[in-house]
């Protein structure tokens, strides 16, 4: 039994033992323990830990289905997801990957995501539970954005140096800092993602749901909570972090006048006036992220729009030697043949080239739809609740899709439904 073994077998008997004295903060430990504190790094090649999120899964599925806690899942999210499952059953008929194969790659694949969405709605039958979780959310992210801040001011990251040293599959932090720097940032935080871009998504995340429940949170704990976490993405220098920032920092103050005037002078001064170049080039790579010239001025690397389109074009050529409507099959990724062409697409950061190459057009076409209707079901219990459609919501939703087409699924997925059902129960708790 290696230490990957022991640390999840603690886990679910601590989560167990708090589970039957309180079935919620069992979640709680269950939920930050798996989704923010266990590298991500692991959710990649480690199959040992999808099946701790089958355990914990089936777990919460049978110790919460108790009249106290039964909940019914919603019916229009229920029919959202299975118009894709299907759509995706039709799909992998197609592919050149055996039937069995590609339905154990979507079970794995969506089966844990599902089942998180199920226990959240049911175990968040109380109101008072959503402000537990908004508090115990709020004090996580501030413990682990002030561990990101040691980690850039020291250039050292104990918990990935241990967790690197016993997890073979995942980078240690010092082969993580190899990235550098970009600009005036001296190294690139992980914190406890195991990949600085992983960390910056979910954070992402973090930041546009703070900005939905603002109003449900003391303000002082929320501003506080928001400028760490705006400086730990800033300290992860991913520009699919910081631009979907940008996006939801923006649609937090284009409804008040005095904070919109104050954002625009910013921008106008960051804009024109001259700072120390490597200010200036360091801003530049950041907000003009399509301009091949700013955003690679001074050395400062990343991906390029003419890789993007490049990485395209293969992803298409790849489709295409199956189907370009049904692609090569789910799981192509994990096979042999994706490695003579994962050096061109290095990691496939763009959420769209692995399912163009896995489920062709038509793949794009089913999830574009799925996430399309998760935005549609809750904009509509937001208007039946409050009598008006949400910029936050939309805002939050292109926010992180800019970022999902910026670098890829970081397995936050989860992370993003289990914010969007705890939402979506707040919802159908507000009086009419």
């Amino acid at each position: 039994m290696n230490i990957l073994s022991i640390l999840l077998l603690f886990a679910l008997v601590v989560q167990i033992v708090l589970s039957k004295a309180n079935r919620f903060h069992g979640y709680l430990f269950m939920l930050f323990s798996s989704l923010l504190l266990i590298p991500k790094g692991i959710f990649v090649i480690s199959s040992s830990l999808k099946y701790y999120y089958l355990a914990v899964s089936f777990f919460f599925l049978f110790a919460g289905n108790t009249k106290s806690t039964r909940v019914a899942f919603p019916k229009a999210i229920g029919l959202a997801f299975g118009g894709y499952m299907l759509l995706s059953l039709f799909i992998i008929i197609g592919g050149s990957i055996s039937y069995l194969h590609q339905l154990f790659y979507l079970f794995k694949q969506w089966f844990p995501i599902l089942m998180f969405a199920y226990v959240t709605f049911g175990l968040f039958c109380r109101n008072k539970y959503i402000g537990r979780f908004n508090r115990a959310l709020c004090f996580i992210t501030i413990a682990l954005c002030l561990y990101g801040i040691f980690e850039y001011l020291s250039q050292l990251n104990p918990y990935m140096s241990f967790m690197g040293r016993y997890f073979k599959d995942i980078d240690s932090e010092e082969e993580a800092l190899l990235y550098g720097g970009r600009g005036l940032l001296t190294g690139r935080i992980t914190c406890t993602m195991g990949h600085f871009l992983t960390w910056g998504q979910t954070l992402v995340l973090t930041l546009g749901y703070l900005f939905l429940v603002r109003n449900k949170i003391e303000k002082k704990l929320l501003y506080i909570t928001i400028l760490l976490v705006a400086i730990n993405i800033i300290f992860t220098g991913s520009r699919s972090s910081v631009v979907p920032m940008l996006i939801l920092m923006l649609g937090f103050v284009i409804r008040k006048a005095k904070y919109c005037i104050a954002s625009l002078l910013l921008l106008f001064v960051l804009g024109n006036v001259p700072f120390n170049q490597k200010i200036q080039n360091t801003v530049d790579s950041f907000i003009f992220f399509w301009s091949e010239k700013k955003s690679h001025q001074d050395e400062m690397g990343g991906s390029s729009m003419e890789l993007r389109a490049f990485q395209l074009e293969t992803s298409l050529m790849v489709a295409e030697k199956n189907s370009l409507l049904f692609g090569q099959g789910l799981g192509y990724m994990e096979t042999n043949q994706y490695a003579i062409v994962q050096r061109v697409m290095i990691g496939a950061e763009c959420l769209i080239f692995p399912i163009i190459m896995q489920q062709g057009i038509l793949g794009v076409a089913a999830w574009l739809l799925l996430y399309i209707a998760l935005f549609v079901i809750i904009e509509k219990k937001y208007k039946r609740a409050y009598g008006i459609y949400s910029l936050y919501l939309g805002v939050f939703f292109f926010g992180y899709f800019t970022s999902l087409i910026m670098t890829g699924d970081r397995q936050t997925f989860v992370w993003f439904m289990v914010l969007y059902a705890v939402y979506f129960r707040s919802l159908q708790f507000i009086k009419k």
